[in-house]
């Protein structure tokens, strides 16, 4: 169940976080059954939530970060949006890449958002992003509704090696 994870991603996180103002979540999950690899949904709903919590901007009064799933013909949408610092123009189509960082402001090592594209990817899901600088971020994970098979996720193991 979508839900549990993004609930379980939220307290973990929130837990972790030592800034006394917490941000504020508000979730809208008018769907939140999905058949896919557990472990890897996981990774991409705690990198959405985690990254929304990161780059929140310290300059603003209240961190929020919105939460929305819904279902069309074909998908099982997840949207993360937060009033965070946004992300500038230039890097919008960096940010998916292996250690990229587009701010030293922050730490990270700039794996978060390549894991969670991956991951994704194992699973057939798209990812997107939409943000305006200074303003706050939306990120997209779209799940198909027919899950990929299983031999196409994993690297397969050559039988021969395991024998002696």
């Amino acid at each position: 169940n979508l839900a549990d994870v993004i609930n379980s991603s939220i307290n973990e996180l929130q837990r972790l976080s030592k800034d006394e103002n917490a941000c504020s979540f508000h979730l809208d999950l008018q769907a939140t059954e999905l058949t896919s690899d557990p472990m890897r949904i996981k990774i991409i709903a705690h990198n959405l939530v985690s990254n929304a919590i990161k780059f929140r901007d310290h300059k603003k009064e209240s961190c929020s970060i919105n939460i929305r799933t819904r279902k069309n013909d074909k998908s099982l949408i997840l949207e993360v949006e937060d009033n965070g610092i946004g992300i500038e123009p230039k890097y919008l189509n960096k940010v998916w890449d292996m250690f990229f960082r587009g701010t030293s402001d922050h730490l990270g090592s700039g794996l978060g958002l390549y894991i969670l594209k991956e991951s994704a990817k194992a699973v057939g899901a798209e990812v997107g992003v939409k943000s305006n600088y200074g303003l706050g971020s939306v990120f997209t994970v779209s799940f198909p509704l027919t899950i990929k098979e299983a031999s196409s996720n994993r690297p397969s193991i050559d039988s021969s090696l395991l024998q002696d």
